[in-house]
């Protein structure tokens, strides 16, 4: 991630509590082995609705501040 490269896409991977332990991110429309850039909050984890927001975890020079909308199949 050092290399300057856009990223077009993140994804998160939930426990069955819906906790998220462990989050990705897509370059060159390619999943990458990064996880821990960025921070997932759901409104109700427990929901088939999944919603929430995402940003960069504290202190990276990442940036990221989305809402999103989700629906658990």
């Amino acid at each position: 991630m050092r290399d300057k490269s856009k990223f077009n896409g993140i994804v998160f991977f939930l426990d069955k509590e819906g906790k998220v332990y462990r989050t990705d991110v897509h370059m060159k429309d390619r999943q990458t082995g990064v996880s821990s850039i960025f921070d997932a909050k759901l409104d109700n984890p427990t929901s088939k609705d999944l919603t929430g927001a995402a940003t960069a975890t504290a202190g990276r020079s990442d940036k990221l501040e989305v809402a999103f909308h989700a629906t658990l199949k």
